[in-house]
């Protein structure tokens, strides 16, 4: 009878701690799970960031290649002394927040060709949207015009047309299932801290162009 009770306290024992350990363990486990899911949120995030940059200085290259082969006018671009044209970028990281992605893992047709042009005609929106309201305030507010569609078909003052609209819609859902996609994974997986620093060295360095930039407007 002794025995029998050492034997059953021994293994009582042997269960609690087992399944003490085992809730320890779940637990690290749980915890390590909710630590790397908020690591990869902050990869993601700064790799949005930094495609911010990447596309600003890329409408930068487009525009001086263009007003360079259609008009022979070698033209600085944009408001910033920085080679960035933040409007490109802007509109970028808008519509990726708002709209995500244009394609959709596992998605098929005709759902991926229903949601490209539903992409597309969003994308146009917030495009005519940032040329509008940009366009105007740098109009209005300091007589700068940084850009014109007087000519244009279907144009308002100026600062939009139609053709451009549904150009812009086109190539930004293009451009984010093409280029930006695959480099916001890759992005995605470098070092967090010299990730971080280079982001917010730029965040730094864009802020004082664009405040030096528009002390001389006054």
């Amino acid at each position: 009878m002794l025995n029998g009770s050492i034997n059953y306290r021994a293994y009582s024992v042997r269960v609690f701690m087992r399944i003490t350990c085992g809730g320890f363990a779940q637990t690290a486990r749980m915890g390590k799970a909710v630590v790397q899911s908020k690591e990869d949120k902050l990869r993601r995030a700064l790799a949005i960031s930094f495609l911010f940059f990447f596309c600003s200085f890329a409408g930068w290259c487009i525009e001086k290649i263009w007003f360079q082969l259609a008009y022979g006018v070698n033209e600085d671009r944009g408001f910033l002394t920085l080679p960035l044209c933040p409007i490109y970028g802007g509109s970028l990281l808008v519509i990726r927040l708002l709209f995500g992605l244009p394609v959709k893992q596992g998605e098929g047709y005709p759902q991926n060709v229903v949601r490209l042009l539903i992409y597309g005609a969003g994308a146009a929106l917030v495009a005519t949207a940032a040329e509008l309201l940009t366009g105007w305030i740098f109009d209005t507010a300091f007589d700068l015009r940084l850009w014109s569609y007087r000519g244009y078909p279907h144009q308002w003052r100026g600062y939009i047309c139609l053709p451009m609209s549904v150009a812009w819609g086109g190539m930004i859902a293009a451009a984010m299932g093409l280029i930006w996609s695959p480099l916001e994974r890759v992005l995605s997986k470098l070092p967090t801290r010299p990730f971080a620093v280079l982001n917010a060295g730029l965040w730094i360095m864009i802020s004082l162009d664009f405040c030096v930039n528009l002390s001389a407007l006054f």
